[in-house]
């Protein structure tokens, strides 16, 4: 990942025209190889995300005035951060009014009260949220100075890097710099041909048809290194959401549907459509996980960049509204999509589904597990193995691997046995085995004895547990922890469930003593050379990771990603019919894709067994 992340993107996206002008007072500068820089020290967790959001600068700019920073930053790193044109005082700033926020006033009513618009006051002001408070002083552009030519309402739809916007209507563009595709204007970009590039390679270089960059280019017949072309971008202003922006992501959005259809056919090429609850006005616990799923997912698709799968990617911000969602389907920017990432909720699945079906367009769940629209949409990939499917491939795979030992089944009295589905299931494989198991009933780590001599002697003895809760796991565990010190002479195991894995913290070393197997949709072994790679990557590009969760919620996104991204780039639109043919080697979810019915969807089958043995060695393998 030495190269800016996402290059694939097009390179003549147009920085933002965010007002940096206010860090001038914040720090010194310099001038560094004929350029002004603001002189910065990196501080604790820091990464070029960070500096992204803070400076505006992409990392490709920090390294070229900094070449110690290119494997990274470290605390107290001293850096030069180039000044952005827009950065610097302008005429138009000094030029603006100032206005004193009142009581109940919005950016929309103080944009009408000047005639001007809400995303020229955001962007002169350098806001990333509309939010506002009385007493707040904002500068107000001159009527009619359009000084970010936003043809929509400044907000959060999009999730857009800051040097990714591109303007559709500059305040004043050069009529030669415009040019008529399919009856549509589009402004062009000046781009001088480098050795052996073709049509094809600059096409793919700029995320646009070949088709266009003749049509921009009239008379053209042959390139030669030195050669000016005319690219054509897109018409349509892109917005930027500061606080969630990706470093060096670019996100292009191609309104043209004939552009559209001819990359749908390239399995070379892929549209993506993220639609989460990222709730970028009021961000929650749950719509950080989102943006963590989001940003694991670009790193995917930065990692498929070197197999010569180029991508374009538009994300919107749904705020957990059916609302919003039924405006978001309505855009044109959704259309010519390969691929739908979904919300979670069950009135969400359903709408996007009902439109990915129409639509003939893959819908991603990876977040609902009990979702039924799958049963019924064709169109829907469910990530994860729903409950029913769970415990029934579980306790096969269970009642197949204790036929030879003695089974007993310990039940708490005065816990909840959250796990009756689970146990019923496996009492049921074994009775069709015609194996006998034991059920022992206990209050505490008292009751040992009793059960200590209702075993014989050097038994190969599975336990069964019945509680998930961490308060279940203590007695059961220490049950049997004195079980073991009494009968040295028994191959005891302990058997488990998946939230087991989140109190590993406190449970270790007893896991371990107890020979415990759990089983689990997702694991992520921490000594695995790809999570390794995967953590290093994900410091490197955003300056922190996502914190601990089951599942890790980043991982999730780059697992599913790469899964995915690679079907597409072997079978393209075939996607869909191939999907179970495709082997998974994941960090922590692995994909084992089963058509549900015929006029079904796909689901996630995988599941693991983690043993964490003895001899103090932690193996995930595939239930099958």
């Amino acid at each position: 990942m030495k190269s800016t992340l996402l290059s694939l993107i097009s390179a003549l996206i147009l920085l933002f025209s965010s007002a940096f002008s206010a860090l001038a007072e914040e720090y010194q500068t310099t001038t560094v190889k004929g350029t002004e820089c603001y002189i910065y020290y990196v501080k604790q967790g820091e990464g070029f995300y960070s500096l992204n959001k803070k400076f505006g600068v992409t990392r490709d700019e920090v390294v070229k005035f900094n070449p110690s920073a290119k494997n990274g930053l470290n605390r107290g790193q001293k850096l030069y951060i180039p000044i952005p044109e827009n950065a610097k005082p302008d005429a138009s700033a000094a030029s603006s009014t100032v206005h004193t926020v009142k009581q109940g006033e919005s950016l929309y009513s103080i944009s009408k009260q000047y005639n001007t618009t809400v995303s020229d006051i955001m962007v002169l002001n350098g806001m990333s949220s509309s939010a506002l408070k009385a007493g707040d002083k904002l500068k107000i552009p001159q009527a009619g100075s359009n000084s970010s030519a936003a043809t929509e309402k400044a907000g959060s739809d999009i999730l857009q890097n800051a040097t990714a916007a591109a303007p559709s209507e500059p305040v004043k563009q050069k009529e030669e710099n415009i040019a008529i595709i399919n009856g549509e204007r589009y402004r062009t970009e000046k781009y001088v041909v480098q050795r052996r590039e073709t049509l094809y390679s600059i096409s793919q270089k700029f995320n646009t048809s070949i088709d266009n960059i003749l049509a921009c280019n009239p008379g053209i017949k042959s390139l030669s290194k030195g050669d000016i072309l005319n690219i054509p971008m897109t018409k349509e202003v892109i917005k930027v959401v500061d606080e969630y922006r990706a470093a060096n992501q670019p996100i292009t959005v191609t309104p043209d549907r004939n552009m559209a259809d001819a990359d749908k056919k390239d399995k070379n090429h892929i549209k993506i459509a993220v639609l989460y609850p990222f709730r970028l006005n009021a961000p929650t616990h749950q719509s950080k996980a989102f943006l963590s799923c989001y940003k694991g997912l670009l790193l995917a698709l930065d990692s498929m960049k070197h197999e010569g799968l180029s991508a374009e990617v538009v994300a919107f911000d749904t705020e957990g509204s059916i609302e919003k969602i039924k405006q978001i389907l309505e855009s044109p920017k959704l259309k010519g999509s390969d691929m739908i990432f979904g919300p979670d909720d069950k009135e969400g699945i359903k709408l996007i589904g009902e439109y990915a079906k129409y639509n003939q367009i893959l819908l991603v769940n990876s977040f609902s597990i009990n979702d039924n629209e799958v049963a019924g949409n064709r169109f829907i990939i469910q990530g994860h193995i729903p409950s029913s499917y769970f415990y029934s491939t579980a306790s096969k795979a269970l009642a197949k691997s204790a036929a030879d030992k003695e089974v007993v089944f310990l039940v708490d009295n005065y816990e909840t046995n959250d796990k009756k589905e689970f146990i019923e299931n496996l009492r049921e494989e074994f009775k069709a085995s015609g194996k006998e198991i034991t059920k022992f009933n206990f209050n505490d780590a008292s009751n040992f004895n009793v059960l200590s001599n209702s075993l014989e002697k050097g038994a190969d003895v599975i336990f069964i547990a019945s509680s998930s809760t961490r308060n279940g796991v203590a007695k059961t565990t220490a049950l049997l922890s004195k079980i073991k010190e009494a009968r040295p002479d028994l191959n005891m195991s302990l058997f488990g469930y998946p939230e087991w894995l989140t109190y590993t913290k406190d449970y270790l070393e007893i896991f371990h003593n107890l020979n415990t197997t759990v089983f689990s949709r997702f694991y992520i072994n921490t000594n695995d050379a790809a999570w390794k790679e995967f953590y290093r990557n994900f410091l490197y590009w955003y300056g922190s990771s996502a914190g601990y969760s089951l599942p890790a919620t980043d991982v999730l996104g780059f697992d599913t990603g790469i899964f995915l991204l690679k079907g597409y780039a072997k079978f393209g639109s075939g996607l869909s019919q191939n999907i179970s043919s495709l082997q998974s080697n994941s960090i922590q979810t692995d994909f084992s894709m089963t058509r549900i019915s015929d006029n079904g969807g796909y689901i996630n089958k995988n599941i693991y067994f983690v043993n964490f043995s003895p001899e103090f060695k932690i193996s995930k393998s595939r239930v099958e």
